[in-house]
C-alpha cells in the first residue's frame, strides 16, 4: 500500500460537487418560491387598494350628492341623480368640487359611473360643471377596478320622503334626492359588497 498525498481524492472531489449542487438546487426552489409569492402577495396588495380606492370615491361622491339637475349639452334636463334599472351605471350631481377663481358654478359638477360588463371594468368620468355647453366639457373616462360583476344603486331606505331642492324648477322630480343610497357591487375577487350612504 502507497501512502497517500495530502488531498482529496476524484470520489471525495464529486461527492462535494453533488452536496454542493443539491443544496444549490434546494436554495434556488426556495428562493423562486419565495419570489412567486411576493408577486402574488403584490397583486392581491395592488386589487385591494384599487377597490379600497374606488369604494372611498364612490362613498364621496354619494354623500356630495346634491339636489340640483344636470343639463347636459344636447337634450333634456336630467335628474339629480340617475341609475335606470339594470343599466350598469348611475349618475349624480355632486357639491364641493375645487373651482379656480373667475370659474362659474359654487364647485358643481356631475359624476358618471358606468360598467362595462364585456370587461369587467368600473369606470368614472366628471363633468366640472352642471350646465355644460359642449360634450367636451367632460373629463375622461377613467377605469377604477376590474373585475366588477355588476352595479346597481337604489334609494336607501326605499319609499322614503326625498330631499329637495330650494330653488324653485319646473320639473320638482328632477331636483330630488333620497334620504340615501344603497350601492350593490359584485366583484370576482371579493364577492357582493354593499354600501349605504346619507348625502
Amino acid at each position: 500500500m502507497t501512502a497517500r498525498a495530502g488531498g482529496f481524492t476524484l470520489i471525495e472531489l464529486v461527492a462535494a460537487i453533488a452536496i454542493f449542487a443539491l443544496v444549490a438546487v434546494m436554495g434556488l426552489e426556495a428562493l423562486t418560491m419565495g419570489i412567486r409569492a411576493e408577486t402574488r402577495l403584490i397583486a392581491a396588495d395592488e386589487a385591494d387598494r384599487a377597490l379600497f380606492r374606488t369604494l372611498a370615491l364612490l362613498r364621496r361622491d354619494l354623500a356630495l350628492a346634491v339636489p340640483v339637475p344636470f343639463l347636459p349639452p344636447a337634450g333634456t334636463a336630467e335628474a339629480a341623480w340617475l341609475a335606470p334599472a339594470g343599466a350598469d351605471r348611475f349618475a349624480v350631481s355632486v357639491a364641493g368640487q375645487a373651482r379656480l377663481p373667475g370659474a362659474g358654478e359654487a364647485g358643481l359638477g356631475r359624476v358618471e359611473w358606468q360598467l362595462d360588463r364585456a370587461t369587467g371594468v368600473l369606470s368614472r368620468r366628471f363633468w366640472p360643471t352642471l350646465a355644460p355647453r359642449e360634450a367636451t366639457a367632460a373629463g375622461p373616462a377613467v377605469a377604477l377596478l376590474e373585475g366588477v360583476q355588476s352595479l346597481a344603486l337604489d334609494e336607501f331606505p326605499p319609499g322614503a320622503e326625498p330631499r329637495t331642492n330650494l330653488i324653485e324648477i319646473e320639473d320638482s322630480a328632477l331636483a330630488r334626492l333620497p334620504r340615501g343610497f344603497e350601492l350593490r357591487l359584485v366583484t370576482a375577487r371579493h364577492g357582493p359588497l354593499r354600501l349605504v350612504v346619507a348625502p
